[in-house]
């Protein structure tokens, strides 16, 4: 049995598109650039999810390697505080294990300063999203401006993000 015009009608407007491109504007101070966002694909979500991911692990183990440090600076005091009390053989002993925690504090803040060094920005993982998403007649001096202003493209990425979302909104 056919459907009736009004309710192909009815069935048609219930249709959603998903759009996988938004075009919009954003202004930079007075400048305004016409720009397009594209939905990364599932490789480029996977490869971007993977950096932060990376990162998220680097930031953990810094802040287990600062947990560790402040646990052994910790017991750096204690003994030093003992060896005040101590004399002798038993002071010179002492003395040594605070030698000792001084040389496994040292080591730990060569890793963390190591850590540190190989970490990746932040910023580079933003930027990485901002080449892979966006497009449009103004893209070039849009980085150009970005450049000039020595702005974030973690800031610019969260300004883009907030206009998409209005762009997704409207019906």
């Amino acid at each position: 049995m056919g459907k009736t015009p009004l309710i192909n009608k009815i069935l048609k407007k219930k249709e959603k598109t998903m759009k996988t491109r938004f075009p919009f504007e954003i202004n930079i101070d007075e400048n305004k650039f016409k720009l397009e966002y594209r939905e990364l694909k599932k490789s480029e979500a996977r490869d971007l999810v993977g950096e932060f991911a990376e990162l998220k692990k680097q930031i953990d183990a810094s802040d287990a390697l600062k947990s560790e440090i402040a646990s052994l600076e910790e017991k750096k005091e204690i003994k030093n505080g003992i060896a005040s009390t101590q004399s002798g053989d038993k002071k010179a002993k002492t003395l040594q294990e605070v030698l000792a925690l001084i040389e496994q504090i040292d080591a730990k803040r060569a890793e963390q300063k190591e850590l540190a060094n190989a970490s990746i920005d932040l910023d580079v993982a933003a930027k990485k999203r901002f080449d892979l998403t966006l497009g449009g007649e103004d893209i070039e001096k849009f980085k150009a401006e970005i450049e000039d202003k020595g702005l974030s493209y973690l800031s610019v990425m969260g300004a883009i993000d907030a206009a998409i979302e209005a762009e997704r909104v409207k019906k």
